[in-house]
């Protein structure tokens, strides 16, 4: 569900919440009941094979077409090109429309671009502020496991770069950008979809063996050759908050990269509850190869936000929800990178619980305006 606030200088502000009608929620709401396969519940046991039987049948009758997408478009929002599109990374983005008279949100469709985006891409592209074009992937079961693409200014999707040094489908849930370059996390958590097929569980499962690795890409890039992998042990993030560059005093090159790792990554699944999750700076000297990091809190804290005039240029501030556990959330923090001793300042902790949800900052220092995203 999506929500606007207008604000207008001669009247009270008015409130608009509309359901993003995509296909899933239009088969559902005709149908009375969830009629789409949930593969984060109700996947094990008999019940999750009667279940799974019953959604094949749909799909074999026509009940289901799969070729409308599956997915939700509840996990975020973005604005480019023109347009404001609802995300979610299970299927293609959905475009809205926002009446600047009345604030009423209407659902206009599912977009491919034009027939140019044919797989389901991130909830999470990343904006540049400067150029204001738009950088994304997607990430599938099956080679390749990874795909990289972009949008110029006026919403035109670039050619697809195939990243066949993604050896595992990994939940690769988000990336991050600098002015040159992307980032792309390959953690523990990988994609094992047989796993449904046989009654077992989730279509996802931690694997103890890997090594997790941050892989740096020239943005402009036209392919995977120039692609530098990282090995970085116990780095398991599912949300970047922000990435930069920077030059040291002898003229070596660094990115610097600021995430929340998930320290118990095992839980991240399931018993989310044990989930903890602190933010840490990643620097790599791109000279050398060397990797670095440290903790920026020890709190338990994710789904952190920038002013978004940063994005991809060095900050010092991000937002972001206090877990309490997760995935409750029982406040939010500021945090300031340069101060250690006590970075995170708690801006508000209301008096209910709330649940899920990313905040928006609306300046880039210490004033905050917050938006829930539901």
């Amino acid at each position: 569900m999506l929500h606007s606030l207008l604000f207008s200088a001669d009247g009270d502000p008015m409130l608009c919440s509309r359901y993003v009608k995509t296909y899933k929620y239009c088969l559902e709401r005709n149908a009375g009941a969830p009629v789409m396969p949930n593969f984060f519940s109700g996947s094990r046991g008999l019940a999750g094979l009667a279940r799974r039987s019953v959604t094949i049948l749909r799909i074999l009758t026509g009940q289901i077409n799969l070729t409308q997408g599956i997915g939700s478009a509840n996990t975020s929002l973005a604005f480019f090109g023109g347009c404001l599109y609802a995300l979610d990374e299970s299927d293609l983005p959905y475009t809205m429309h926002v009446d600047p008279a009345t604030g009423d949100i209407s659902t206009v469709g599912r977009c491919d671009f034009k027939g140019r985006l044919v797989r389901a891409m991130t909830a999470h592209p990343k904006k540049d502020p400067v150029t204001e074009e738009l950088f994304a992937f997607s990430y599938r079961p099956m080679p390749p496991f990874l795909t990289y693409f972009r949008f110029d200014p006026s919403g035109n999707k670039s050619g697809d770069v195939p990243i066949f040094s993604v050896k595992q489908a990994s939940l690769m849930h988000d990336f991050a950008i600098t002015e040159n370059y992307v980032l792309f996390n390959d953690i523990q958590v990988v994609m094992k979809p047989m796993e449904i097929l046989l009654g077992n569980g989730l279509p996802f499962g931690y694997d103890a063996s890997k090594v997790p690795r941050l892989g740096v890409l020239p943005r402009y890039a036209v392919n995977e050759s120039e692609i530098r992998w990282f090995e970085i042990p116990g780095f398991n993030v599912f949300h970047s908050i922000n990435a930069w560059e920077e030059e040291g005093a002898n003229g070596e090159k660094y990115l610097v990269l600021v995430a929340p790792v998930m320290l118990s990554v095992e839980h991240s699944l399931e018993q989310v509850e044990l989930l903890h999750t602190c933010v840490q700076m990643v620097r790599i000297n791109l000279d050398t190869g060397v990797v670095s990091r440290k903790p920026l809190s020890v709190g338990n804290l994710d789904l952190g936000v920038i002013h978004p005039s940063y994005m991809g240029r060095r900050n010092r501030y991000a937002y972001l929800a206090i877990g309490n556990p997760w995935p409750q959330v029982s406040g939010v923090a500021m945090l300031d990178y340069l101060v250690l001793e006590r970075p995170v300042s708690i801006l508000g902790r209301p008096g209910p619980m709330l649940w899920g949800g990313p905040f928006h900052s609306g300046t880039a220092r210490s004033t905050s305006v917050l938006v829930a995203n539901c």
